[in-house]
C-alpha cells in the first residue's frame, strides 16, 4: 500500500489540481487538502517506539520524503495554474530539501541522487528543453548507479576488514568436525 501510495501520489494531486482549476470546486480543493495531508502524515507519523540507544530517528526519513513531496505537490499545482515562475520555484526548493536530506540525514545516497535528477530534469525541461531533461536523468541515473556500486564495494570491504568471515569459516569448520547440524553424528578429525 505504502509503494501504491508513493508512485500514485503525484498523479492523484495532478487529476484534483486539474479539476479544481477546471470547474473552479471548493469541494475538489477541500480534497485535494485532505489528500496531500493524510499522505503526507502517513510517512512522518511513526508509531514504532526506537529506543534512543539505537541513535536511529526514523522520523528523519518521514520528514524528508513529507517535505519533498508536499513541495512537488505545491509545484504540480502551479503547473497546473499556469505559474511557470512558482513551479520553477518550487521545483528548486524541492531539490535544495532533498540535497540536505541526502548530505544530512540519508543512509542510502543513491535514492536521492535519482529523486534530485528528477527535480533538475524538470526545471530543465522549462528552461531549456527536452533534450536537456533527458541528458540530466541520464546523467543522474549514471551518478547513482556508480554512487550504488562505491557504497556496495565500500561495505564489503569494510565486511572483509571485520574479521568476521575468518571468524565464519572457523565457525563452520567447527560445525563440519562436530557434525552438529549434518547428517553424520561421527566425531571426525
Amino acid at each position: 500500500m505504502c509503494l501504491l501510495q508513493e508512485v500514485l501520489f503525484l498523479p492523484v494531486v495532478l487529476v484534483l489540481a486539474s479539476h479544481m482549476q477546471q470547474v473552479r470546486s471548493t469541494v475538489t480543493g477541500v480534497g485535494l487538502m485532505f489528500y496531500i495531508t493524510i499522505a503526507l502524515l502517513g510517512i512522518a507519523v511513526w508509531e514504532l517506539p526506537v529506543p534512543p540507544s539505537l541513535q536511529l530517528d526514523i522520523r528523519t526519513v518521514g520528514l524528508n520524503s513529507s517535505g519533498r513531496r508536499l513541495l512537488l505537490a505545491a509545484a504540480v499545482v502551479a503547473a497546473v495554474i499556469g505559474e511557470q515562475f512558482l513551479f520553477v520555484a518550487l521545483l528548486v526548493s524541492s531539490g535544495i530539501w532533498t540535497t540536505i536530506f541526502a548530505i544530512h540525514g540519508s543512509s542510502v545516497l543513491w535514492p536521492q541522487i535519482l529523486q534530485l535528477g528528477a527535480i533538475i530534469g524538470g526545471v530543465m525541461v522549462m528552461e531549456v528543453g527536452h533534450a536537456a531533461m533527458c541528458a540530466t536523468y541520464f546523467v543522474a541515473a549514471t551518478v547513482a548507479a556508480v554512487s550504488a556500486l562505491l557504497a556496495y564495494y565500500q561495505r564489503r570491504r569494510q565486511w572483509l576488514d571485520s574479521g568476521l568471515p575468518r571468524a565464519l569459516e572457523s565457525l563452520h569448520h567447527i560445525q563440519e568436525c562436530l557434525s552438529l547440524w549434518g547428517d553424520s553424528s561421527t566425531f571426525q578429525h
